[in-house]
């Protein structure tokens, strides 16, 4: 079945805002880290692979992945004629292809996942192709009335999206470090249309075996801010930190009634976080470990409940 991407594809590098989108976008994964050099990637949806001709030379081996033949057909010449080695395209669909056996340190689409019905379908699959560590890159248009695929009567897609609401699939589908920036603009028709980059996180699981070894490990990441005493800032950040999780958890009852989404879940485990590598920096310049003072604290806990004082005022009761 020939599709109109099949028709367009010809000339479809002949618009110069299309060039234009997938240079910004290029810059734009890059300005945000989402690949090594050298990673392992794949494109789908790649069309003429505008996206992944401004990306080779930072990347490894590009699979190009597609289900418009057309759309193939030219980027196999595009390839051949530039003497590019590291880009290989592919006839794939994913809502009805078996998962390539091959694994992928970066993914991207450019503005390909508003077409693809089935969301939580296809980014289960992009979760699943990623290597861990790995990251999914997502270019596309933000939430619109409708009016950008007016003139296509056959187009059975997304009108973009809102970005909460992909930022929730995302976790939902198991990816972590989800953000989004804007990165271009296309004016048709008289009105404009934002397009968005988001950024989605496989990340490799750290197995943290007791609390010695988070201290040991977040210490790592330790820079030392000149002050008085090096105790000085972890505290102050301990309390910035504490006011964080206070605040975030303020709005969800003052906008949200109290109800916690799995976008609000994934928020407070990162600021809880933060507020654990506080505590770390601040024990560990007491020459204290976290271990000791989970352990103390227990200690002390259990006795008040023997003794019938958890409640109280009093820090020796």
């Amino acid at each position: 079945m020939i599709t109109r991407f099949d028709l367009q594809a010809k000339d479809w590098d002949n618009v110069p805002i299309r060039i234009e989108r997938a240079q910004a976008a290029a810059a734009a994964m890059r300005q945000m880290g989402a690949f090594a050099p050298g990673a392992t990637a794949l494109e789908y949806g790649c069309g003429t692979g505008l996206l992944s001709f401004a990306l080779h030379a930072d990347l490894g081996s590009i699979t190009l992945a597609d289900s418009s033949a057309g759309m193939l057909a030219v980027l196999r010449e595009k390839i051949a004629a530039a003497g590019i080695q590291n880009m290989t395209p592919v006839l794939l669909d994913l809502a009805r292809d078996p998962l390539p056996e091959q694994r992928f340190q970066v993914i991207y689409t450019l503005m390909t996942l508003h077409h693809i019905q089935d969301t939580a379908q296809i980014l289960a699959s992009f979760h699943a192709l990623l290597e861990q560590p790995g990251c999914l890159c997502i270019a596309d248009l933000d939430r619109e009335d409708g009016s950008f695929h007016a003139h296509e009567p056959d187009f059975a897609g997304h009108n973009g999206f809102e970005r909460a609401a992909l930022h929730a699939q995302l976790l939902a589908a198991g990816f972590e470090d989800v953000q989004f920036t804007t990165f271009f603009e296309i004016t048709k028709g008289g009105r404009t249309y934002p397009l968005f980059l988001a950024v989605a996180r496989k990340l490799k699981p750290m197995q943290i075996d007791d609390f010695n070894t988070y201290q040991r490990e977040s210490r790592k990441t330790w820079r030392l801010i000149q002050t008085d005493h090096a105790i000085v800032y972890p505290t102050l950040g301990l309390a910035n930190e504490a006011g964080e999780v206070a605040g975030k958890v303020k709005k969800l009852f003052r906008d949200k009634g109290g109800q916690i989404s799995a976008q609000d879940r994934e928020a407070l485990k990162q600021e809880l976080g933060d507020v654990l590598w506080y505590l770390a920096q601040i024990c560990t310049e007491l020459d204290l470990s976290l271990q000791e003072v989970a352990e103390a604290n227990l200690v002390k806990l259990f006795s008040r409940l023997e003794r019938g004082t958890i409640q109280g005022d009093g820090d020796q009761r």
